[in-house]
């Protein structure tokens, strides 16, 4: 078994163990993630998040692009066609803030057309029309409207939580199992390399 392997899962859950715990205000982040896939493959799920109160769709689409074949308007219609809930009323500069978004692969963007996507961007964006002053709420409005963003927040905390541990879980299976058979191999070459045999 290959010691380097093994230091690499270590790190993996490690990390994934870190996120468990890390600050909610702490700046969003790329997380790898192994999904399988229909065929039984495995494919890597990169995730976003959590997003925070006021990002936009192009700040994350920025911080996710790294190929420079792609342009950031192909990034950020294919984040918004990925994750359709992640925006509120599915308008596109109402992206919710606490979530983690699935990131398109490079393939996925790259097979957007450019022009489709300026075009539909500029006109969600143009369509998007600034909403008129509302009526001046009551405080008790304001109060229930709060308690139920935090509501959703949590919940969707909840639910990251209860994934990252699935995958911490799998991870140290992975681990516990490689570290199993790196000891029964080794015992037996020292089996077979014992004198009288």
């Amino acid at each position: 078994m290959n010691p380097n392997l093994i230091a690499f899962l270590l790190l993996v859950a490690t990390s994934a163990s870190t996120m468990l715990h890390a600050n909610e205000n702490s700046k969003p982040s790329v997380i790898a993630a192994a999904e399988p896939s229909s065929a039984g493959a495995s494919l890597n799920t990169q995730k976003y998040g959590p997003t925070r109160k006021g990002e936009s769709l192009a700040q994350v689409a920025q911080q996710v692009l790294t190929d420079t074949t792609i342009s950031n308007e192909q990034m950020m219609w294919a984040l918004f066609t990925a994750n359709p809930k992640a925006f509120e009323n599915g308008k596109l500069n109402r992206l919710r803030a606490g979530v983690y978004l699935t990131v398109p692969t490079s393939e996925q963007a790259r097979g957007i057309d450019a022009k489709t996507a300026r075009r539909e961007i500029e006109s969600r964006t143009a369509s998007a029309a600034p909403k008129p002053p509302a009526a001046k709420k009551s405080r008790t409005g304001d109060l229930d409207a709060q308690i139920e963003e935090a509501k959703h927040e949590r919940d969707e905390a909840a639910k990251e939580q209860v994934f990252l541990k699935a995958r911490l879980k799998e991870m140290e299976d992975k681990i516990q199992t490689l570290l199993r058979e790196n000891a029964e191999r080794d015992a037996k070459l020292r089996a077979q390399s014992a004198p009288g045999k």
